[in-house]
């Protein structure tokens, strides 16, 4: 295939992901977080609130231009949103297009990340996390604008899911385990860790003061037993989201943020074993991680095989879809 049938087809893929994704009918824990905007609140029941403070600030928006279909606007944005973190790869790294695009186009990305609203705010986040801690890495010296940029970014996302927590260990154990990234770990990664505590400590409070079960869901309350039906669950979901590369991924040890996607798809086997479960959209993040991953092997890799694997793999996700 040309080049230009390779754009076409991804296109074409992407489209009909898109498609999907748009004319799907709200069910389950979507509607849940779309029902949760329609009324502010400053704190929720089973997880933290930030993505409820989103979804209410779409619920406003739509009242003031008149949209009345519910949960339209809630897809548009997650839909966005995809493309936000799709550009923000892709400009650093524009001689990639049909690589980042074998991802970003992929189905089960499209589809799944962006079904729930958290989950849709932990990719931009966690990118930006990601982004300042790598410049944080190759910084000569402390560069304040990675630890601010990159606190906030992962403040927010424990402000928005619980689940965060494993990508901060993942890229933690990858500066550990990366030569230059432990002078980063001990300098700047304490300040960045000290600054996204803080909208995590109104999460705590609010519990404590309106609904201190919050956290006793999540971690304890739930029907949770240790099995091994979780583990296949994880590795579909982690495949799902990232296709091809996530299996190419696991050739190469080398790359910040190539550790991070081994040693975090570590921890989610780990977690998922330990929970009996793993939910498909939980993974979600792991698409954007192996993107930025991916890059730090392009020259070693033949991205032809990889466009042609990445397609048929999207046909077959489409196809069973």
């Amino acid at each position: 295939m040309t080049d230009r049938q390779i754009y076409t087809a991804f296109l074409t893929i992407g489209a009909f992901g898109v498609l999907i994704h748009l004319t799907l009918p709200f069910m389950g824990d979507e509607a849940y977080f779309v029902a949760w905007g329609r009324e502010f609140s400053a704190g929720v029941y089973d997880h933290p609130p930030f993505a409820d403070w989103v979804s209410a600030s779409i619920w406003r928006v739509g009242e003031a231009f008149g949209i009345t279909s519910q949960g339209a606007l809630h897809r548009i944005f997650s839909s966005l949103t995809g493309v936000a973190c799709f550009l923000l790869i892709w400009r650093r790294h524009p001689e990639n297009l049909p690589l980042l695009l074998c991802i970003f186009l992929s189905p089960g990305l499209i589809i799944f990340f962006s079904m729930f609203m958290n989950d849709t705010l932990l990719l931009p986040l966690l990118l930006v996390f990601f982004l300042s801690v790598e410049r944080g890495v190759n910084a000569e010296r402390l560069d304040w604008t990675a630890v601010i940029t990159g606190g906030i970014a992962f403040g927010l996302a424990l402000f928005t899911k619980y689940s965060a927590g494993l990508f901060y260990l993942g890229i933690a154990a990858s500066l550990l385990s990366y030569p230059r990234g432990r002078r980063f770990l001990f300098g700047g990664f304490v300040p960045l860790s000290a600054l996204a505590t803080v909208p995590f400590l109104y999460n705590l409070y609010w519990g404590y003061q309106n609904c201190n079960v919050n956290l006793a869901f999540n971690f304890q309350f739930r029907e949770i037993f240790p099995s091994v039906v979780g583990l296949p669950q994880a590795a579909l979901a982690i495949l799902l989201v990232t296709g091809p590369v996530g299996i190419i991924l696991l050739r190469h040890r080398n790359g910040l943020f190539t550790r991070a996607f081994l040693l975090t798809s570590a921890l989610i086997f780990i977690v998922s074993y330990q929970r009996g479960y793993f939910g498909i959209n939980w993974a979600a993040p792991m698409g954007v991680l192996a993107a930025l991953a991916v890059m730090e092997h392009t020259a070693k890799l033949n991205l032809r095989r990889i466009w042609h694997w990445s397609l048929g793999f999207s046909l077959l996700v489409l196809v069973s879809a």
